[in-house]
């Protein structure tokens, strides 16, 4: 693709009409930017052929036909402006597009075999369909050895089809084709450049649809009715295109629009299939597809983008590959697929670069803006301008998406202001985001609070505007009006994710771009799923999911704390958070009676934190019922900053700078009413800590509170979430006495050395010998019988289990919703951490002192799923693993001391605080000590 062709300044304005040309110049210009010129008003860039084929030139000077353009579009500047192209009144690019490029993957020896001889096929068929004499056989001999060589049948069934027509009908052909090429190309012209201030796209594209349909009614019945087809297909892309993004359109009107789409797009492969042109139905598949995705069924927009791809690939086009792919993109996103949008993208960067690729380009930006990378994400969108101006709008939108998440609200709303007035759902909410931000709540209730202002909006579209609006009835103190919005909005997120067919992550919502005007033939490969114009690809919050989910979760939470429903802001909290915890269960809401239940059984009660992208709230529940809430300043990635800062400091072993963090956290997420509420008689009182998000990685026993470590002051007890009531295996107070049946696993031969007996983990073998001795009624495997078999047969018993092993990264263990990591087994084997959670293991406790099990990735509102996840979740009730990497004779220490403990009968939290206070007591630091955590309920 080459480099983007600049108009020199002035030179597109003085191409349109007088009345258009005052109205541009009028608008503001665009912002300067590092490494970039200035930049002409929106309203059309010199253009590049829709094709990408050779030009009329290229085939030898054939024939070409004038177009019959339709006299009410001749009125039209833009469409004059078409006509006047060389190529306007040919059907020779078109011709081109009935093959295409050889087979990807192929070598480069072959490639460029199969490429000169698809351009010698292409030139003998332009011969064919002008009527020069003696190119018939030839043209057929070249379509045998395409077929034969290259695996390039299609040629076959496309010569056969011009051949066996009359040179009349073949000249008919040609004619009907450049009537089409016309109408395409004042389409494309449209997308690609976007129409003047004084043409309105909405006339050029109802004109344009019954021009398409006319000539399909006229061409379908002629011996060459491939016209017809290339008429309906793109007719079926503008229908498609106008139920996405017109929004005075009723939800009949939308859905009898997409029934024509579907009916013509089918119509129209129909054709292309009886005349063999296989190339030429991508566009048709590709239609389909984005038809079943905007009437919400996904699994058929899914089988259709998967359709298009491989078609795509067979014949070697990157452009349909490209919208197939971010359609899938689209489709595993909403799906809260991470690892399949990893991989779909990748896949996409095989053959497009960012430069290449604007939808390329703004996924990542996306995924920087989803990581709260916002001045990456901005370095990365000034870099990476579109060259296409039909994407101008969802660029300045993530621009000034990225410059709000920086704080600099003055180029966040220099680029919207860019934009004019805000049109449609997405305008709307984008500027009312950044009111909200700006201070000007009161602008966003005017904007907003009329009645019916988003009725006819999507269902994220609505779910975004109510949540709009209950914060900005909170942020002007209306706590009761915000609570009712706020709901609202959490209530049609849940319709949303309810119409999803993969389980979905919580509040996987992305704010949208601009809807595309007119067509473009690089042009929206990524319409999204669609309700109206609100598109899934653009992200204006630190996090999709935050944005929609937990930002207005933890802002309900606040509703419900200033109005004085602290127990309610704890449900409310934990009903979004703990649903990976729940699924399965009979009831998986979280009720009012589960966190008064769930509270009773702690000395001290519960504590819940419900971290927001900016703000944050946490809530306490006492063993009594009494419950408390507070907002807290820190948000997310403040709260990421500081555990990392603390992680860091504990494994350096500064324990001067670790104190000095842990203070400072302490102080940030126990406010001292909270610290006052816990206070116990006596030390070692057990307390619930429900962490979520950032937190769930914090080692909350090195917190200070009040001068004094928390590991030392309570017995915490870890959950990401809350289980049902009634889940899990009983564990009684002494179940490690001395006659416990445990199983003992680990100490892996590695891969190098399974044949010599080589151990990967001495300590390891050492730490298993000793529990077996402990325990004589153990199950031992170690060495070469820890292999899968082993381990699987323990996940699917009853009995405590240790296993003392490595936790490896491995690619096998790519998953959609945890962590690509496993335990390493004997021989180099892995059981993945999405293999575990599949057998499903209730366990009454499971050790792990392998490295870093609790960690994992985050997934949205349920913060980091790792190992540790793979366990909880199907019902073991105890857990006990490491938030980092901690040498292996100090796992074997607290092993040992762990085992002793619960050997006298200690319940699995006070073994684990007691094992920790040996460490300590060892003289070894935080890095050894501090990595341990229970996670469970006793």
């Amino acid at each position: 693709m080459g480099r983007r062709r600049r108009a020199r300044p002035g030179a597109r304005l003085a191409r349109l009409p007088d009345r258009a040309r005052r109205r541009a110049a009028a608008q503001p210009r665009a912002p300067l930017r590092p490494g970039r010129r200035d930049r002409p008003p929106r309203g059309g860039v010199p253009l590049r052929r829709a094709s990408r084929g050779p030009t009329p030139a290229a085939f030898g000077g054939a024939r070409c036909v004038p177009a019959r353009a339709p006299r009410t579009l001749i009125r039209l500047p833009i469409v004059r402006r078409a006509l006047r192209l060389p190529w306007a009144g040919s059907a020779l690019p078109l011709l081109f597009s009935v093959v295409a490029a050889p087979l990807a993957g192929a070598g480069d020896l072959a490639e460029h075999t199969v490429r000169e001889d698809l351009a010698r096929y292409r030139q003998l068929l332009q011969s064919v369909c002008a009527g020069e004499p003696g190119t018939t056989a030839e043209l057929h001999a070249l379509a045998e050895h395409l077929c034969a060589a290259h695996a390039r049948c299609d040629t076959k069934l496309v010569a056969a089809y011009y051949t066996e027509l009359s040179p009349a009908q073949r000249a008919r052909g040609v004619a009907d084709e450049a009537e089409f090429a016309a109408l395409h190309e004042i389409a494309y012209r449209a997308g690609h450049e976007g129409l003047a201030p004084d043409e309105t796209w909405n006339e050029v594209r109802l004109e344009l649809e019954l021009e398409l349909l006319a000539l399909a009614a006229r061409v379908r019945t002629r011996a060459d009715y491939v016209p017809a087809g290339l008429a309906l297909s793109l007719l079926a892309r503008l229908e498609a295109d106008r139920a996405r993004s017109a929004e005075a359109l009723g939800s009949g009107e939308r859905e009898e629009l997409l029934e024509h789409a579907r009916s013509h797009a089918t119509e129209a492969r129909a054709i292309f299939e009886r005349a063999g042109q296989l190339a030429r139905t991508l566009e048709p598949v590709w239609v389909l597809a984005k038809v079943a995705h905007t009437r919400g069924l996904d699994t058929l927009a899914r089988a259709g983008f998967e359709e298009c791809r491989a078609l795509a690939a067979r014949f070697g086009n990157d452009d349909f590959r490209e919208r197939a792919l971010i359609g899938l993109v689209a489709l595993a996103r909403d799906g809260g697929a991470v690892e399949r949008v990893a991989t779909l993208l990748g896949e996409l960067a095989t053959f497009r670069t960012p430069e290449e690729s604007w939808p390329l380009a703004r996924e990542h930006a996306i995924r920087l803006l989803s990581a709260d990378r916002a001045e990456a994400a901005l370095a990365l969108l000034v870099r990476l301008e579109p060259r296409d101006n039909s994407y101008e709008g969802e660029w300045r939108t993530l621009l000034s998406s990225a410059f709000l998440r920086t704080g600099d609200l003055r180029s966040a709303r220099r680029e919207l202001d860019f934009l004019g007035e805000p049109s449609g759902e997405a305008g709307v909410i984008a500027r009312a985001t950044l009111d909200l931000a700006d201070g000007r709540a009161g602008d966003v209730l005017t904007a907003l609070g009329e009645p019916g202002a988003f009725a006819r909006w999507s269902v994220r579209g609505r779910a975004h505007a109510c949540a709009l609006l209950g914060e900005a009835h909170l942020t002007s103190g209306r706590a009761d009006e915000a609570r009712v919005w706020l709901e609202r909005a959490l209530g049609h997120a849940e319709s949303w994710r309810a119409r999803q067919d993969e389980a979905p992550r919580v509040g996987g919502f992305r704010e949208s771009g601009y809807p595309e005007r007119g067509l473009h033939d690089r042009g929206p490969a990524d319409s999204g799923p669609a309700e109206g114009a609100y598109r899934e690809n653009i992200d204006s919050g630190s996090i999709i999911g935050e944005w929609l989910g937990l930002h207005t979760v933890v802002l309900l939470a606040r509703a419900h704390a200033m109005l004085g429903g602290a127990l309610e802001a704890a449900r409310v909290i934990e009903e979004f958070q703990s649903r990976g915890m729940r699924d399965g269960a009979s009831s998986p809401s979280v009720s009012a009676d589960d966190i008064l239940a769930w509270a009773r059984e702690f000395d001290v009660g519960l504590v819940t934190w419900g971290i927001g992208p900016d703000t944050s709230v946490v809530a306490h529940v006492d063993a009594d019922g009494h419950a408390w809430a507070a907002p807290i300043e820190q948000g997310r990635r403040a709260c990421e900053d500081a555990v990392r800062r603390l992680r860091e400091a504990a494994i350096a072993g500064d324990s001067e700078r670790t104190r000095e963090l842990a203070r400072e956290l302490g102080r940030a997420l126990f406010p001292d009413e909270l610290v006052e509420r816990l206070t116990a008689p006596e030390g070692g009182a057990r307390v619930l800590l429900l962490l979520h998000g950032p937190l769930e990685s914090l080692p909350m026993t090195l917190l200070e509170l009040d001068g004094v470590v928390f590991d030392e002051r309570f017995t915490p007890l870890v959950l990401p979430g809350l289980p049902p009531l009634a889940g899990g295996v009983g564990f009684a107070r002494a179940a490690g006495a001395g006659g416990e049946e445990w199983t003992l696993l680990g100490s892996p031969l590695s891969g190098s050395g399974a044949a010599s007996g080589q151990l990967a983990l001495p300590g390891a073998s050492r730490e298993l010998a000793a529990l077996a001795r402990m325990y004589p009624h153990a199950s031992l495997h170690s060495g070469a019988m820890f292999d899968r078999p082993a381990l699987e047969d323990a996940l699917r018993g009853v009995r405590p289990l240790h296993i003392a092993t490595h936790l490896v990264r491995a690619e096998s263990c790519g998953g959609e919703r945890l962590a690509p990591v496993g335990l390493e087994l004997s021989g180099g084997q892995v059981m993945c951490a999405e293999e575990i959670r599949a057998i499903g293991p209730r366990l009454p406790l499971v050790v792990l002192t392998a490295c870093d099990t609790a960690g994992g990735r985050f997934v949205d509102a349920e913060g980091l799923h790792g190992v540790s996840r793979a366990f909880l979740e199907p019902g073991t009730r105890n857990l006990i693993a490491t938030l980092w990497p901690v040498e292996d004779e100090a796992a074997r220490s607290f092993a040992l001391h762990l085992h002793a403990a619960l050997s006298a009968g200690a319940a699995p939290s006070q073994a684990a605080r007691e094992a920790r206070a040996a460490l300590r007591a060892e003289g070894r630091s935080a890095a050894d000590w501090a990595a341990f955590r229970f996670m469970g309920r006793d």
